[in-house]
């Protein structure tokens, strides 16, 4: 399937925000190094970003990066800088992100288009950790 990207020079938002879920990819194989992060931002946010998107007017395939009220951004595992609450730089697990208080850099890198859907690019390009994950109440 082709895809069509679109630059677009857009500001960064540094914001706070609740990763979700560990990043991963539907339908995986688990090698991935490009994923899917699941974060639960500040309602300015969503609206900052809401606003983007009707903006940019993706037409009647616009697929919207809020699934479930919950922002899903891109990671390249390569390239993603990760810190802990000290500031100093560490390579968490994926399952440390479950659950967990952070602060993120959203880059709105631009517009994608394919011939049935069309959406607008958000990658996470740094992750400070801010808290330990909930303990599951299973353990």
């Amino acid at each position: 399937m082709a895809v069509a990207f679109t630059a677009l020079n857009l500001p960064v938002i540094m914001t706070k925000a609740t990763s979700l879920y560990p990043p991963s990819v539907f339908g995986g194989s688990g090698a991935e190094r490009k994923l899917n992060l699941m974060l639960s931002v500040e309602d300015s946010v969503r609206d900052e970003i809401l606003a983007l998107e009707k903006q940019l007017d993706l037409g009647p395939s616009a697929c919207s990066v809020f699934k479930n009220g919950a922002l899903k951004c891109k990671i390249d595992l390569d390239r993603l800088n990760t810190f802990d609450e000290s500031h100093q730089p560490f390579k968490p697990t994926l399952q440390q992100y479950a659950g967990v208080e952070v602060q993120v850099r959203l880059e709105l890198r631009g517009t994608w288009k394919t011939a049935t859907s069309a959406g607008l690019s958000i990658r996470c390009s740094d992750v400070r950790f801010i808290e330990e994950g909930r303990v599951s109440p299973f353990l």
